[in-house]
């Protein structure tokens, strides 16, 4: 006798509760890690766990999403999302976990390491510790990746410069922790949503005596005790530096004359 088609797909409903499940792991451990109720290492642990259950989810999915067309049962809406949830849950853990296995785990950068701009305020600002600057102490293959983080470089007025350098800070919703004005140095805290990692930023422009440029350096230094993630503190920086090239090469308004 055929079937009816009011029972639904244990395989859908399976589907959904493990890449469901593998879902709210992720969240679980993100937030854990951000309100610090757990540390990095067990966090690795709990996504490479979350990744599993959402992994699972898709490819039992896969099968529901066949068992519900072939045995005209109820669950596509199940199995299709299980395959949705399972391929961004996946997608964004295999980023993460490739990450930490390839991007050096350093928790101050800059791009200047001979002289690299100075925490002043932050510096006097718990939980920030005043310790001396760390990235000389990379090994060669954590030097290597660091090879592609430099000043931006351009033939512009520093004092300009420095007003976008803060407009952009700020647009990146970076909290903004002390302006100098006369010296054109920032400092600011960039918040990780993910995971709360805190990073303090120091960025300091500059005229080049030798070329007459105007340099910007960027300074990137994990705060305190929360969890240094493999290449944050380098995204953070040439993510800034980007914007602020960008920001940088838009065409001036001419002037008005009267």
């Amino acid at each position: 006798m055929e079937q009816e088609p009011y029972h639904y797909a244990s395989s859908a409903v399976a589907a959904f509760v493990l890449a469901a499940a593998g879902l709210m792991l992720t969240a679980l451990t993100a937030f854990g890690l951000r309100l610090d109720w757990w540390h990095l290492r067990p966090s690795i642990i709990m996504f490479r766990w979350a990744g599993l259950l959402a992994g699972a989810g898709l490819l039992i999915g896969v099968v529901g999403m066949l068992r519900v067309r072939l045995q005209r049962r109820k669950g596509i809406g199940l199995a299709v999302t299980a395959v949705l949830v399972g391929l961004v849950v996946g997608a964004a853990l295999s980023t993460l976990m490739t990450r930490m296995r390839t991007e050096p785990a350093i928790g101050d950068v800059t791009t200047d390491p001979a002289n690299p701009p100075r925490y002043r305020q932050l510096a006097r600002t718990p939980p920030a510790l005043d310790e001396p600057f760390r990235q000389q102490d990379a090994t060669i293959e954590e030097r290597r990746a660091l090879e592609n983080i430099e000043p931006l470089r351009v033939r512009e007025d520093p004092n300009a410069v420095f007003e976008q350098a803060l407009a952009v800070a700020r647009e990146l919703r970076w909290a903004i922790v002390s302006v100098d004005r006369k010296t054109r140095h920032i400092e600011a805290i960039d918040n990780t949503f993910w995971l709360g990692t805190e990073h303090e930023v120091a960025i300091r422009v500059r005229t080049e005596a030798e070329t007459g440029e105007t340099v910007v350096d960027v300074r990137s230094r994990t705060r305190g005790d929360t969890p240094t993630v493999p290449g944050e503190n380098v995204d953070s920086i040439r993510r800034y530096l980007e914007r602020l090239a960008e920001e940088v090469d838009k065409p001036k308004a001419p002037a008005v004359t009267s």
